[in-house]
């Protein structure tokens, strides 16, 4: 998911995950892949996020618009279940912060790897319903629903993300299964787990990434 496809050239087609939920693909209307591949989609971006995170990486900025795929001239477009990872921030050290405090770098990027498991959380709902964020929520919510909000770059705030999965959780079980559900549940604890002594990793490891290879499509 982070090397690119040695075919690759500058002539390359290039769609995001976000594009693909949207229907850019060249057809009238999006169409929703099988359920088999979003669950590898979601299985294999969770494993790319662990290794990243265990490497001392945070990727920043993760949504759908920074998973990528490719078509060249004589390839097909890759399925969805074979994504690549882009739109990076930082490098493992480019976090460290010029204070006196010892702990600051430890807290900032316990920071930054609890904000990537919310941006996934975002990932896995839009996976599991193939519409954008703020389509679901809309066709959801009540009227006296909050509205979402996003920075500029389109991250959602913690409090959209909770607000995305508490209107949107019925849905996640009912096309999903538990297991999915509970998994995007445990990603939205990203946030509170870095200000607290668990292990991140460990924690998505086992709530998430386990739980994600729960879900049985064959």
């Amino acid at each position: 998911v982070y090397e690119f496809p040695g075919w690759l050239k500058s002539t390359a087609s290039v769609l995001t995950l976000e594009e693909k939920i949207a229907g850019r693909t060249g057809t009238f209307a999006p169409v929703t892949p099988f359920l088999e591949n979003r669950f590898r989609l979601a299985q294999r971006l969770s494993l790319a996020l662990l290794h990243l995170h265990c490497a001392g990486w945070k990727h920043r900025q993760l949504s759908s618009d920074n998973i990528i795929f490719f078509r060249g001239p004589h390839h097909p477009w890759h399925p969805i279940s074979i994504p690549y990872i882009g739109g990076w921030q930082c490098t493992p050290d480019d976090y460290r912060m010029q204070d006196d405090n010892p702990g600051s770098d430890e807290m900032l990027t316990r920071f930054w790897k609890g904000d990537d498991l919310k941006n996934f959380a975002v990932i896995l709902m839009e996976i599991a319903l193939w519409k954008s964020p703020c389509e679901a929520y809309r066709n959801a919510a009540k009227l006296n629903k909050p509205g979402l909000s996003k920075n500029n770059r389109g991250i959602f705030s913690s409090e959209s993300a909770q607000s995305l999965y508490s209107t949107l959780r019925v849905q996640l079980g009912a096309s999903m299964g538990c297991y999915y559900e509970y998994a995007v549940e445990e990603c939205l604890r990203g946030s509170r787990l870095a200000s607290s002594n668990t292990s991140i990793e460990k924690h998505f490891l086992d709530e998430v990434v386990l739980s994600l290879h729960k879900c049985p499509f064959d």
